[in-house]
C-alpha cells in the first residue's frame, strides 16, 4: 500500500494572520450561520449598491459606497475591522459623509452612533462640540428639557444659557429660607 503524502510544513501556512482570517471568513459558526460580521458586511454592500435595497436612498442614492478592498472580500474587511466587541455593537462610519473604507469604520454602540447622525443638532458648551443629548447627559437634565431650552437659541456658545438654566432650577429646587 503505498505511503500518504505528507501535506508539508501547514503550521507555519496557519500562523500567518492574514491566511488565519481568509480561512476564518469560510466557516460557519457553531450553529451553523454565517457569523455576525458576515451579515453586517453583506448587509453593507446592498445598502450601497443595490437600488432595491429598503435603505439605498440613505446610502448608495447620497453616494456612500464601500471600498473596493471589502467589496471584493470579506476576509479583508473581517481582517482590517476584527471582530465585533460583542452582539451591541455594529458598523458605525466616523464621518457619516464619507463612505465604507477602513480609515472610516468602527465597531460601536447604538448610542454611540445616535450621537453621530447627520442630522444632530451641534452645541458649543465650555468651548466643546456637543450633541443636544449628550449636554443634557453632561448637565443631568431630561434630553426634553435640553431640547426645549435650545429651541431658537444660538448654538454657537450655550455655556451662559445652560449656567442660566441650570442657576434657575437649582434655585427652584432649594428650600427657601
Amino acid at each position: 500500500m503505498p505511503k500518504p503524502r505528507s501535506a508539508g510544513n501547514t503550521t507555519r501556512f496557519l500562523t500567518n494572520p492574514l491566511i488565519r482570517s481568509i480561512m476564518a471568513a469560510f466557516i460557519l459558526d457553531h450553529n451553523g450561520r454565517r457569523p455576525a460580521e458576515y451579515n453586517t458586511w453583506s448587509s453593507m454592500i446592498q445598502r450601497c449598491t443595490n437600488p432595491k435595497h429598503k435603505h439605498f436612498c440613505r446610502y448608495g442614492a447620497r453616494g456612500i459606497c464601500v471600498c473596493e478592498r471589502w467589496r471584493k472580500s470579506y476576509a479583508l474587511f473581517l481582517a482590517d475591522m476584527g471582530k465585533k466587541p460583542s452582539p451591541r455593537h455594529s458598523i458605525d462610519r466616523i464621518d457619516p459623509n464619507v463612505g465604507y473604507t477602513p480609515a472610516n469604520c468602527r465597531w460601536a454602540t447604538f448610542k454611540a452612533q445616535q450621537n453621530n447622525r447627520t442630522n444632530n443638532r451641534i452645541v458649543v458648551f465650555n468651548g466643546e462640540r456637543l450633541t443636544c443629548t449628550e449636554l443634557a447627559e453632561r448637565v443631568h437634565v431630561p434630553q426634553r428639557t435640553m431640547f426645549n431650552w435650545l429651541n431658537g437659541a444660538d448654538t454657537n456658545d450655550m455655556t451662559a444659557l445652560i449656567d442660566q438654566k441650570l442657576a434657575k432650577r437649582l434655585a427652584k429646587a432649594s428650600p427657601r429660607s
